[in-house]
């Protein structure tokens, strides 16, 4: 007898990401909202405590978003002091770099943040989540593997 297949297993993974998603992000904004930034504050952040002194346009490319679009990004930050770029001429390039209250609010977003996919998902065990982390931090890194161009 053919063993049952378990709810969700031949559906598609892009849509079962996009339905957990749309779970996921009005809570998880809705927290961030009461820190004064959104997703693509904590994103920018997230990505200065990792490699500090990334230019706009650096931040721009590895976020997949316009070079507009993160510049308001850091404008905002730097508006809440979390952010410093130093003032340069035009066409220059600003490497961006957290400041303190910037790791302050990263951490505090962290938190929130996990918070948040905790409540949400609390049908999933501590191990549960953390296996899936795993398994989305590790195709993740296929799929970017994937895309890379290859050597010539």
């Amino acid at each position: 007898m053919a063993q049952a297949k378990e709810a969700g297993e031949e559906l598609p993974l892009g849509y079962l990401l996009h339905r957990l998603v749309k779970v996921l992000r009005p809570h998880v904004t809705a927290e961030l909202r009461g820190l004064g930034i959104g997703l693509p504050e904590l994103v920018c952040m997230r990505l200065l405590a990792l490699n500090p002194g990334q230019s706009s346009a650096e931040l721009a490319r590895n976020t997949k978003v316009s070079a507009q679009a993160m510049n308001q990004v850091l404008n905002r930050l730097e508006d809440l002091g979390a952010v410093t770029r130093p003032h340069g001429s035009a066409g220059r390039t600003l490497p961006a770099r957290l400041t303190p209250e910037g790791r302050k609010l990263l951490k505090r977003a962290q938190a929130v943040t996990l918070l948040a996919d905790e409540q949400l998902l609390n049908s999933i065990s501590h191990a549960e989540l953390r296996q899936l982390k795993r398994i989305l931090y590790k195709a993740g890194d296929c799929a970017n593997d994937a895309a890379a161009p290859l050597p010539r």
